[in-house]
């Protein structure tokens, strides 16, 4: 059956709908163009990588992002505290995360895909949609880097300064500026909608045109399981530096919350994004230090498998 249809510059064209079934599985790898990581603690700008899969009721992916950060650390060299000399190094903010779901629910929907026809050229065809119920489970294994943000005594690290060949003092702990690097696991448990569609059609003067896609909105429960907060060096005192533990002393927050959505092209050469937001588990060091806003982008290859 043909019918008829607008698109960008308002002209109209025929088409002939060959297939309209969103039941397939499918598998894919890509590489990040681009990761963006906005929040307190982290250099803002990264890459990395993604794996993705669906096959009937379990879906899941892998993915793992990398990026610099720069810290201040005390002479190697010197065993002694306190010490006159410090320097920056490079370090690297880099996580390994995955998760795996199983849908219990699906239903079908009729609603507009967008198929491009050509540069720029895009139309709107009535398609078939299925929705997916699920449940899933996460981890997020990785590095981050860490900046606290002491502007009044509530905020901040709290760490206890080494003396002479790394042995702590008996101070009692005291609040302090500085930048770390803290070695995490988390696991996540959540919801998701999953919502996906494939159609083609022939266009009037196109040809065969494919529109494709597997969008995924999840919201879920983030929990520390364990973490390690690397030693940091104050500001100079007298021209010294000190070095503190910082995580013996520096009180955590082991649950958090994120929210997100991803949108993979099932088929071919095509592309990924996601973008997410959430409460990052972490120092008690002022909430907007564990607020972050993540967003990702990438190229790909999928093989998928009609059902």
């Amino acid at each position: 059956m043909s019918f008829s249809l607008a698109y960008a510059d308002k002209d109209t064209v025929r088409y002939t709908l060959l297939e309209d079934n969103p039941k397939f599985n499918f598998f894919s790898g890509g590489i990040d163009i681009l990761n963006l990581s906005l929040d307190n603690n982290a250099f803002p700008f990264g890459t990395g990588g993604s794996a993705q899969f669906e096959f009937d009721q379990v879906y899941g992916a892998l993915n793992y992002c990398f990026a610099g950060a720069i810290i201040t650390w005390v002479d190697e060299n010197s065993v002694s505290q306190p010490c006159q000399t410090a320097y920056t190094t490079r370090d690297i903010r880099s996580d390994f995360s995955g998760y795996v779901g199983y849908t219990f629910k699906k239903e079908y929907i009729k609603d507009k895909a967008i198929v491009n026809l050509s540069n720029n050229v895009y139309c709107s065809v009535d398609a078939t949609f299925e929705k997916k119920y699920g449940i899933e489970i996460g981890f997020k294994k990785g590095f981050s880097y860490y900046r606290s943000v002491a502007d009044n005594p509530e905020k901040g690290f709290m760490g206890v300064p080494y003396v002479e060949n790394n042995i702590l003092s008996n101070e009692d702990p005291i609040h302090l500026d500085g930048s770390t690097i803290m070695e995490y696991a988390i696991v996540n448990l959540g919801a998701s909608l999953i919502r996906k569609h494939d159609v083609v059609i022939d266009a009037e003067g196109f040809g065969h045109k494919r529109a494709n896609s597997f969008r995924r909105f999840y919201a879920r429960i983030s929990i520390l399981l364990n973490s390690n907060l690397d030693d940091v060096i104050n500001s100079p005192i007298n021209n010294l530096y000190y070095k503190y533990n910082i995580n013996d002393y520096t009180p955590m927050n082991r649950v958090g919350f994120n929210v997100g959505t991803s949108l993979q092209i099932p088929k071919g050469l095509g592309s990924y994004r996601a973008i997410e937001f959430g409460y990052f588990p972490g120092p008690k060091a002022g909430i907007t230090n564990n607020l972050y806003l993540f967003a990702k982008a990438g190229i790909s290859f999928a093989a998928m498998f009609k059902k």
